[in-house]
């Protein structure tokens, strides 16, 4: 057994906002904050076509604690009684933390453990997992990534042009995508309400 993935037993999160009056218009300002545990990584292996847990739940540890502040900020200027502009900004990850959020969980690359190689008697028996899958074996294929920060898709990574069925002559390594929390953005904003 063990924990899900999606499992966080303890989080933090703040939500504030200010309104500042002056002769000059509104100013708003808000605040977000958010500290949770890391989510449970659990090593998977596909026998069968189907993703098993051979070490079960949880056996790669956590991903990082989780934190993340962002910040908005308008003013609204008043024209005449019905016309006005709000000018704004919004900032998101404001202190640019970059923690990592997922890893590459799959131990095979591409290709089952087959019921050929394994019958499932042995399975639900118990089996030994680097009898089938380690490194430099060809089938089925070893993730080289596995345990790496990176975006853990069916038959594992990295993204090439080969493993996505395009010419492997052409093969050209795609980075790993979705693997760090995203950095930090801004946002703009001009609105003139009438």
């Amino acid at each position: 057994m063990g924990y899900w993935e999606t499992d966080r037993p303890h989080s933090f999160k703040l939500f504030g906002s200010y309104e500042l009056k002056s002769k000059l218009g509104s100013t708003f300002f808000g605040l977000n904050q958010l500290a949770m545990k890391g989510t449970p990584l659990s090593t998977t292996v596909s026998y069968r076509s189907a993703p098993t847990y051979p070490y079960g739940r949880g056996d790669m540890g956590r991903t990082p604690a989780y934190t993340q502040t962002d910040l908005y900020i308008a003013h609204e200027f008043k024209l005449k009684e019905r016309y006005a502009i709000r000018l704004s900004a919004n900032v998101t990850n404001l202190l640019n933390q970059g923690v990592i959020i997922s890893e590459a969980t799959q131990l095979n690359q591409s290709g089952n453990i087959s019921v050929t190689q394994l019958p499932v008697s042995q399975f639900f028996a118990g089996y030994t997992v680097k009898n089938f899958v380690y490194p430099g074996n060809t089938a089925p294929l070893y993730n080289p990534i596995y345990g790496l920060p990176g975006y853990a898709v069916q038959n594992g990574g990295p993204y090439t042009a080969s493993n996505l069925n395009f010419s492997s002559a052409n093969a050209v390594e795609i980075p790993n995508l979705g693997g760090y929390q995203d950095g930090r953005t801004l946002r703009l904003g001009l609105r003139f309400t009438f």
